[in-house]
This record gives C-alpha cells, structure tokens and sequence, in this order.
C-alpha cells in the first residue's frame, strides 16, 4: 500500500529486493523468501525477511512501525530490532524515540484517518499537504515542533488542517486557491 503522494523507486536484482523510500509513506508486507527485502528512507535502513510493516519519510522525520514480525532498523551506526506494535522515529538531527503503539496506528492513513498522538505540526501538516492540490508551508519554527495529539480524517484534508491550525492557536491564510501559509496568532 502506498500513501497519497509517495515517491518510491525499485532498486531490487536478483541479490536483494531493495526500496528507497523518497517521500511519503508505505506499508510493505513482505513474505518469507529467504532473499532479503530492505527499505532505504534518508538515512535510515530498515531490513527484513518477513513481516508487515510501515515506513514514513515525512519533512525531518522518519518513522518505522511493525503490524507483523520483526524488522531490524540501522540509522547511522546504531541498529534496533522492532517488532509488532513497536514505532522508531528518528528526526534528522538525530533524535530517537522508540514508542508502543495500538497496532491500529500503524498506517492509519489506509482507513481515512491517522492518529498524531505525539506527532509534531510539522509531521501533520506535511501528511496533509500531500492530500492538497498546492503546498502548506509553515513559516514559524516553534510551530513547526509543536507536539500535537488527536486523530485526523484524512478524507477532507482541508478541513483536517484549518482544525490543526486552530487547535494550534494559529491560522490557515490561503496564498492560492490551492496553497495556505500558516501562521501563528
């Protein structure tokens, strides 16, 4: 499954099935083969032989969360082995958070809604923005970090970030027909 506006190419030969994740989200359920299956996201490599499981590159951020198995994740020289239920989120200056997640959270987006619980704006706003025509850009850096927490429907994504705006205290100010900046109160 591919999340709305994902970029992905297929670097597989008859060695290694290999992904490289350039942007967005995708759910990966991989069968027991005996030939590896990796996923490349930036700077983060996640490898498997079986299992189901999430892998998101949204703004600075890379998520990894397993419905199924076991997957063993490497960002620079540190690895992790996460299995079911379990999400690592690595920003790109290098903060690491391993989490315990409901396992309907990994890749909520399949039913129509995610759950942002400990997700920053940023994170939120560029989910949304690739559900929109135009572009969302959020100019203000405190708000950008802001931990946000509730669950979003992705079906109405315009509706979906004008609440994140006002939950936010901020504003959603529409540049294009298509494009909004927000910004803070």
């Amino acid at each position: 499954f591919v999340d709305a506006d994902t970029a992905l190419v297929d670097h597989s030969d008859q060695v290694i099935r290999e992904v490289e994740l350039l942007e967005g989200a995708a759910v990966f359920d991989v069968d027991v083969t005996g030939q590896a299956f990796r996923v490349i996201a930036g700077a983060v490599t996640v490898e498997v032989l079986g299992t189901t499981f999430e892998t998101a590159l949204n703004g600075n951020v890379t998520t990894v969360s397993v419905e199924e198995g076991t997957v063993q994740v490497t960002y620079l020289y540190e690895t992790w082995k996460l299995s079911r239920g379990h999400r690592l989120r690595i920003s790109a200056g290098g903060d690491v958070a391993l989490q315990d997640i409901p396992l309907e959270n990994v890749a909520g987006w399949r039913k129509g809604s995610i759950n942002i619980d400990s997700l920053s704006f940023e994170e939120v706003s560029d989910m949304l923005d690739r559900r929109l025509p135009g572009s969302v850009y959020v100019p203000n850096g405190s708000l950008r970090r802001t931990i946000m927490s509730g669950t979003i429907d992705l079906n109405d994504p315009e509706t979906a970030l004008k609440t994140l705006a006002v939950s936010s205290d901020a504003r959603l100010v529409p540049v294009s027909p298509w494009s909004w900046v927000i910004l803070r109160n």
